[in-house]
């Protein structure tokens, strides 16, 4: 018979094991609601000044991912040569390591947006892409994978006579500020380096997988844009044409033809990370890119970010990408009589019509730039003047730009 001293020995250590059980368990569900993305997204919903806009973009986005209710696919019916063939764009879930992901695929990340858990993975042909594609969709580790799209670099200003044609009129002169409006130029290489020009550009970034030559003998789109925003700004400027407002230049070609729809992404959290509340996207193709750019603009807007695109330059009304994601601001080019512009998209998902036809001097020539790309630069030095000039939100100034500027697309999608 066991002794009254043994039961009670027993009784203890049962109820020792049932309170380290709820400690453990009590432990647990702190872990999982710390990691939880959508609490993440609910805390940094509070405004918390500790925590920046990046940060709090990255918590936004994850949880978007891990609130979809099923996997996606989004690119849509779109054609194979717009398919980077050996890639792929796969977004991971909490235990889940990419190198875990990369080696048992055989695949090498060439490509890394931590922040939320997304990276651009190489496999060393179509059919192992293929292949690990079909084995990713059903791997419980992956939250999500997607094709990495091709986006062509559109073309480059061309001369148009001698730069001392154009001098009259400039009135746009940098002022020094703590906290100037800042728009990232998400693009190729800007190459202006004339004091003129210079004074507003930040330093520049690039995530361009081969780098760019600085001293090309011509300016690049790039530049084209650049000086399209500053005309926006001129636009939007006070009497004395004074403005703080900084471009930050985000080199996503580097001296390559093309980018892809991972880099475009990448270059948009780049400038994000680096002050841009501003962010002008003068590129774009008819493959939407997937959920990874539809998660960074909805989580960006959400944060008071303005996301501006060029909605493309031929008649059609086919949506262009980034452009025709909701809640950027889609741009097209508008001829002297305010109608859009013959070579200009008229479809039913633009927003705003601007003029699209940019000269500034290079060296010594004028050149000139025509397209819907230099439109969508135009409304984001328009937006970032008004703000500044008004003591307004960003996102104040983008909707006094939709006002006034307001063009009736052919509709159509």
């Amino acid at each position: 018979m066991k002794s009254p001293r043994y039961k009670i020995g027993i009784l203890l250590i049962a109820m020792l094991c049932l309170v380290g059980g709820f400690i453990v368990w009590l432990d647990s569900s702190r872990w999982e609601m710390d990691h939880s993305p959508q609490i993440q997204a609910n805390t940094a919903m509070q405004g918390d000044d500790t925590i920046s806009l990046s940060q709090q973009l990255s918590v936004r986005v994850r949880a978007r991912i891990s609130d979809r209710a099923e996997k996606v696919d989004p690119s849509g019916d779109v054609r194979p040569s717009d398919v980077v063939e050996d890639e792929l764009i796969v977004s991971i879930r909490p235990g889940t390591t990419v190198e875990g992901i990369a080696q048992r695929y055989g695949a090498e990340v060439i490509g890394s947006l931590d922040g939320i858990s997304t990276y651009r993975l190489k496999f060393k042909d179509a059919a192992a892409r293929d292949a690990a594609k079909d084995a990713l969709e059903t791997n419980p580790g992956v939250a999500e994978v997607q094709d990495n799209m091709r986006i062509s670099l559109p073309p480059p200003p061309t001369v148009a006579g001698t730069a001392d044609q154009l001098l009259a009129g400039k009135n746009l002169t940098p002022v020094d500020s703590d906290s100037p409006v800042v728009i990232g130029l998400i693009d190729s290489l800007v190459n202006l380096s004339s004091p003129e020009f210079s004074s507003f550009l930040l330093e520049q970034m690039s995530i361009a997988d081969v780098q760019a030559a600085s001293n090309v003998e011509t300016p690049t789109h790039g530049s084209a844009v650049f000086a399209s925003i500053l005309e926006g700004m001129k636009l939007g400027a006070n009497e004395s044409g004074g403005s703080a407002v900084k471009i930050l230049p985000v080199d996503i070609y580097g001296d390559a033809g093309q980018t892809s729809s991972y880099q475009v992404a990448q270059g948009v959290v780049a400038a994000l990370e680096n002050g841009a509340t501003i962010i002008n996207m003068s590129l774009g193709s008819e493959a939407s890119g997937g959920t990874l750019m539809q998660d960074i603009v909805a989580s960006g807007r959400e944060l008071g970010v303005v996301f501006v695109g060029a909605a493309g330059n031929e008649p059609v009304t086919t949506p262009n990408y980034p452009a025709a994601i909701p809640d950027v601001l889609a741009v097209t080019s508008v001829d002297e009589t305010g109608q859009i512009a013959s070579y200009a998209n008229r479809g039913s998902f633009i927003d705003v019509g601007l003029p699209g036809t940019v000269n500034f001097p290079y060296g010594e020539f004028l050149y000139t730039s025509q397209g819907t790309s230099m439109a969508a630069g135009v409304a984001s030095g328009l937006a970032a003047s008004l703000a500044e000039k008004n003591a307004i939100t960003v996102t104040q100034a983008e909707s006094l730009v939709k006002e006034s500027f307001k063009v009736q697309p052919s509709g159509g999608e």
